[in-house]
């Protein structure tokens, strides 16, 4: 749940940045383009290590229950 928080995070954050600069150069532009592509494969591989704990039904901590997206 933590990876998702900081994913959406961060992802607001970039597009709070390019959505207000109003002259952004090519090179901004790629740059913030690279970041979010390492903060996705970064996310990638923290659900990649984990993903035997995401499955394990009988794992009551991840919170993944039917009420939860009933909210």
């Amino acid at each position: 749940m933590r990876v998702y928080l900081l994913c959406f995070v961060a992802l607001w954050c970039l597009a709070q940045n390019v959505s207000v600069a109003a002259d952004t150069t090519e090179s901004d532009l790629s740059e913030t383009a690279r970041l979010l592509a390492i903060l996705l494969d970064s996310g990638r591989v923290a659900i990649g290590r984990n993903q035997a704990l995401i499955n394990d039904p009988s794992n009551a901590q991840t919170a993944f229950t039917p009420e939860f997206f009933a909210a």
